[in-house]
């Protein structure tokens, strides 16, 4: 029985191990593995889609892939939306395109259903001058106040036609256009003294949130010629050239090919490239054209992002302790 016993806790033991390895396995792969990205575009001004683009992101060997297409069909300059595809190994996750497909299908199906409902109320429906039989009996409807036993343009209420209407209570006379010219100017009189007052009370308002804003702007450049705020924004500098050192992509490659239809304009945009060729003369190829008005060109940018160099950074900024008082000097918080 014990022999049992220890058989069955080596087991468990193992399996443990096991899940543990594949935990730290997937850890290491999510923080240290580097999520690689490809963003390529061409362009022609004047083509019927003037912009292509597409967005390739992959991670462990491409186990999981995502790609973004502009627009959803590239190769055929069909459609104009974005089409968004997720996989895992030879399997879709999720694509945009099913789903447009199957609202279509939605669609056709209630236009269909539509279609029936209408033929089926057409068939159903009798008209108005047959009776119940079925047959129609050729007589004329009779109306309603024929059947009531009234002439046209008569009703009930005829006989109420001689009385006069109640009085609406204005008062005649010069009296009464005294009093109403009274209470006219007693409610001019009101509006106007209600108006003030609110003028009033909108300037006091308007005057109050001045001095709070004076007073936030006294104490916040204050607090930017702090000593904290110095060596916050030197902590946070570094972690963010760190950051932006990690995104910048390892291959770019830019072509353009333009012309303005005029030798002497195109001649000025070669002048213009050769200013910032020591610039950006490794990444971007310009091609010039005299003699046709064009411009078209592609892009193409590789590179690589990794998890982890975010939260070293994330970390750094939390403990840091610049960071942590300035952030409640900025809340206004007792410190």
């Amino acid at each position: 029985m014990l022999h049992i016993l220890l058989w069955m806790l080596q087991i468990l033991g193992i399996l443990l191990a096991a899940l543990l390895a594949v935990f730290l396995f997937g850890l290491i792969c999510a923080l240290f593995v580097p999520v690689r990205y490809r963003i390529s575009a061409e362009g022609k001004l004047g083509a019927e889609q003037p912009v292509r683009a597409g967005v390739k992101v992959g991670w462990l060997l491409n186990i999981i892939r995502v790609a973004v297409a502009y627009p959803e069909k590239a190769e055929t300059n069909a459609g104009t939306g974005i089409r968004i595809k997720v996989r895992i190994l030879c399997f879709t996750v999720f694509d945009t395109a099913k789903k447009k497909k199957q609202e279509r299908k939605k669609q056709e199906r209630k236009k269909t259903q539509g279609k029936q409902r209408k033929k089926e109320e057409n068939k159903n429906s009798v008209p108005l001058e047959y009776t119940k039989g079925g047959e129609n009996t050729g007589e004329k409807p009779v109306s309603l106040t024929e059947d009531c036993g009234f002439a046209e343009g008569e009703t009930q209420d005829s006989g109420n036609m001689g009385q006069a209407p109640e009085s609406a209570g204005v008062p005649k006379g010069m009296l009464g256009k005294l009093k109403a010219f009274y209470l006219a100017c007693k409610r001019l009189l009101l509006r106007l003294l209600a108006a003030f007052k609110n003028i009033e009370y909108t300037i006091r308002k308007i005057c109050g949130k001045i001095r709070k804003i004076a007073d936030d702007i006294r104490y916040y450049t204050e607090v930017l010629k702090s000593e904290t705020f110095r060596g916050a924004w030197e902590v946070s500098k570094k972690q963010l050239f760190r950051i932006g050192r990690m995104l910048r992509p390892r291959v770019c490659r830019i072509r353009l090919v333009a012309g303005t239809g005029d030798p002497a304009g195109t001649g000025q945009l070669l002048a213009f490239y050769g200013i910032l060729y020591p610039l950006v003369g490794n990444h971007v190829s310009v091609e010039a054209d005299f003699e046709h008005k064009v411009m078209e060109g592609d892009l193409l940018l590789k590179g690589s992002v990794t998890i982890f160099v975010f939260l070293l950074a994330a970390f750094q900024l939390f403990v840091n302790k610049n960071i942590r008082r300035l952030l409640k000097m900025l809340k206004k918080e007792d410190m």
